[in-house]
């Protein structure tokens, strides 16, 4: 459904990487509005995507903080402003569905025209930064067991659903009420299961084939 040719809400993090004033002067230049994170349930509308602008020098990032409050964990869309120039796949993949990245110096006309893209349900990648993710995927999903072949316990998809969303092994096992050991014993079956090497191929395999 599209409200005025907008079909996607643009949400500040409280570190979205721009001051008050920069807010104010990308909200006149693109003739969108950006809703602060605080008013998340108020302005909140099921029926358009929320895109969460989120510093990418945040230190207290968690992608739990962006929880969907109709749908938890699913289709909520992230970009990343003051980014530097070369990111590693790592650094990409801990956003999950990535939609736009917005780079130091960059004017606010630069910015303006992004957030209008965004707001229009498209994505603000770089060729180079498309082509990096592709690649990786493409490298990762070539070595996966088919789902139907995965014999995961149900604790086992608790812990990869968990892992999904970015939680820490810390996180994970106070979210799951075990030890850290024991959820360091689960990613590591987990991982000889679904054959990948480590947690950043595990949470691609996890949002390719989990519901």
């Amino acid at each position: 459904m599209y409200f005025d040719g907008i079909n996607s809400q643009l949400f500040l993090h409280e570190n979205c990487g721009f001051d008050n004033k920069t807010v104010e002067q990308l909200i006149e230049a693109s003739e969108i509005q950006l809703h602060s994170l605080e008013d998340w349930h108020q302005k909140y509308k099921p029926s358009m995507t929320p895109v969460i602008l989120v510093d990418y020098n945040d230190p207290a990032f968690d992608p739990i903080d962006f929880e969907n409050p109709s749908f938890p964990g699913q289709n909520i869309n992230m970009v990343i402003t003051q980014a530097p120039l070369h990111l590693k796949t790592t650094d990409l993949l801990k956003y999950g569905r990535l939609r736009g990245i917005f780079y130091k110096q960059q004017s606010v006309e630069e910015i303006a025209a992004g957030l209008r893209t965004l707001s229009e349900g498209n994505s603000w990648l770089s060729r180079g930064v498309t082509d990096q993710l592709l690649s990786y995927y493409q490298s990762v999903l070539i070595r996966y067991a088919p789902p139907h072949t995965i014999n995961l316990t149900r604790r086992e998809m608790e812990v990869l659903e968990a892992l999904r969303i970015g939680k820490s092994n810390y996180g994970l096992a106070e979210q799951l009420f075990i030890s850290e050991h024991t959820i360091k014993s689960h990613l590591y079956k987990i991982f000889r299961k679904i054959k990948v090497k480590n947690r950043e191929e595990a949470v691609v395999w996890a949002h390719h084939f989990l519901p």
